[in-house]
């Protein structure tokens, strides 16, 4: 894909390293990946100052889609 964003995700969590790719869409970046376990939708929301939203999201089939984690994070100082 053209202006295509790459995340490599890695976690101690036991699962293998996976590669995530997508765009960007106003200040909202989405990348996505398919694995053993199904797809994965990880959501990078930028649009506020000094702070951003994260959320993941997983599908058996990549329609249905049901949340897995969130978090926004602030910068202090």
């Amino acid at each position: 894909v053209k202006n295509a964003c790459v995340m490599h995700w890695f976690d101690s969590m036991g699962s293998p390293p996976a590669i995530y790719s997508g765009q960007f869409q106003g200040d909202v970046l989405t990348v996505t990946t398919q694995g053993a376990f199904g797809h994965t939708r990880a959501v990078f929301d930028l649009a506020k100052e000094k702070q951003y939203t994260f959320k993941m999201d997983v599908s058996q089939d990549g329609s249905v889609w049901h949340p897995f984690m969130e978090g926004t994070y602030v910068r202090q100082g």
